[in-house]
């Protein structure tokens, strides 16, 4: 009778021939790297429509976007501050007076002037607000590169992270359907057996506790669901390959190579440079501003003669004395330019120590889960053999079987989590690296303005 039973528990849980359910390594997770040269192209394809996406949808890139034009116009105001510039005035008015006690009146009275004038010396002042401006607008340039690395970077990791929860969900449902079909099995032995009445209601437990854990799951990946929609607004698209392309890191030199090409770290160089061309000009204002300028003017006067005048000659103003005012603008300008340099120096820094931890943290992730797949398959073959030890054979527990089980759950977990820390570390490697954008979508590039002088 018991042996009946077994055989019956052992056929209800037969799935395309094998006992159990389906096996919940290579099956489900194990193809995260193993990546074809197909998946690879089709991955780089994904990568490139997320950043896309992201970057469209991002107000933040629109608020960038903005800024660098705002900054753009400023240059053209100083460039066309430095031609010479026409003005015209024009006035029409009546008036009267009086003499000997009687009053007159002049009629209407029309002038129009005209002015042309320009800048001949001013000790380099306006050349150095041009280069301030240039400056700022390159810094603007390379705040936007630098707002696109993150929402590109931010909307990988965020469809990373729905990914995550997707084949954690996969491994869970799997386990609950391994769990329901030992709880299955031992039902149909305890009615054969009521001395193992216990075993049921652990196997019940341990199929409730895994439903539990599947519906948390699926409370998380709803979650990361939530956080890709807000960026991307739809989380419809699969993005399922986007890690396969980061496997392949870049070289540890090649990264710390361009790390000084990155927006963060040209927006810092371009602020100090600003800020010098600023205290130039700050220092030029003392100097002595010379102008020409050639003005006609005429008059319209009823009854009294019209009258026209041309006149042309130059102006200098020199500042004499300003209580120290001038020399305070110029210092201040050259200590945020200094501070500017030292930021610069510890991001140079910090980015170069970061990149160095992300590449190893990178290649150790990837490696243990090459690791934990070997072994996924030893487990896999032995929770199997455990099974039908314990279903037809009676020389295995109850405990050794569900022992097995857990083991199995643990390092597909492990794997799951071993592999995507590796894609998070690859892609920070890439952003750190100035590489992201230009890997993807180098139509984003914001090239570094060649301004200097």
């Amino acid at each position: 009778m018991l042996l009946s039973a077994a055989a019956q528990a052992n056929d209800s849980c037969k799935v395309d021939g094998r006992l159990g359910a389906p096996s919940t390594g290579a099956s489900v997770v194990a193809h995260m790297l193993q990546p074809t040269a197909e998946r690879r192209a089709q991955g780089l394809q994904q990568l490139a429509e997320l950043s896309r996406t992201a970057v469209a949808e991002s107000p933040e890139n629109k608020a960038a976007e903005f800024e660098r034009s705002a900054t753009t116009a400023e240059v053209a105001q100083v460039v066309a501050n430095r031609q010479p510039s026409l003005t015209m005035a024009s006035e029409l008015f009546g008036s009267k007076y009086r003499s000997a006690g009687n009053t007159f009146e002049a009629g209407a009275i029309g002038t129009t002037s005209f002015q042309w004038s320009g800048p001949i010396y001013d000790g380099g002042r306006l050349q150095a607000l041009q280069e301030y401006r240039e400056r700022l607008a390159g810094a603007s340039s390379a705040a936007l590169g630098g707002v696109r690395e993150r929402v590109v970077a931010e909307a990988i990791l965020a469809t990373l992270e729905r990914n995550r929860y997707r084949d954690e969900l996969k491994v869970q449902a799997l386990y609950l359907e391994r769990l329901t079909c030992i709880t299955t099995a031992i039902e149909q032995i305890t009615q054969a057996d009521p001395g193992r009445a216990s075993e049921f209601v652990q196997a019940r437990k341990s199929r409730l506790e895994a439903e539990v854990n599947v519906e948390n799951v699926r409370l998380a990946l709803r979650q990361a669901e939530l956080r890709l929609e807000r960026l991307v607004r739809s989380t419809q698209a699969a993005w399922g390959d986007i890690g396969v392309p980061l496997q392949q890191l870049p070289a540890v030199e090649s990264v710390l190579a361009r790390i000084e090409n990155t927006p963060e770290l040209r927006r810092l160089q371009e602020q100090a440079l600003a800020q010098e061309r600023l205290a130039q000009a700050s220092a030029a204002e003392g100097k002595p501003q010379l102008r020409w300028e050639l003005s006609v003017s005429a008059a319209r006067r009823p009854e009294l003669s019209n009258y026209s005048q041309i006149r042309g000659g130059f102006t200098l103003n020199y500042t004499l004395f300003d209580f120290g005012a001038r020399n305070a603008a110029a210092d201040a300008a050259m200590q945020r330019a200094l501070a500017a340099r030292q930021n610069y120096e510890q991001a140079l820094r910090d980015r170069s120590n970061q990149a160095q931890v992300l590449i190893t943290t990178a290649e150790t992730a990837f490696r243990r889960a090459e690791q934990f797949e070997k072994i996924l398959a030893d487990s896999d073959r032995l929770r199997n053999s455990t099974y039908v030890q314990w279903a037809t054979l009676a020389s295995r527990s109850l405990f050794d079987l569900m022992s097995a089980e857990n083991q199995h759950l643990s390092l597909q977990q492990a794997y799951v989590d071993a592999a995507y820390q590796g894609y998070v570390a690859a892609l920070r490697t890439r952003e750190i690296g100035a590489d992201l954008v230009e890997w993807l979508t180098p139509e984003f590039i914001e090239l570094k303005p060649n301004t200097a002088r």
